[in-house]
């Protein structure tokens, strides 16, 4: 680790980019399933 701090930001990084889709689906069928 070049910078302290930097390992933290890039998981949180990579959780969000893996999780995006998922909470994408989610919310598509969320919204659909409500009208």
């Amino acid at each position: 680790q070049f910078i302290p701090g930097i390992g933290g930001a890039l998981d949180l990084i990579d959780s969000l980019l893996f999780n995006a889709p998922l909470m994408y689906l989610y919310l598509h069928l969320f919204v659909q399933n409500r009208t």
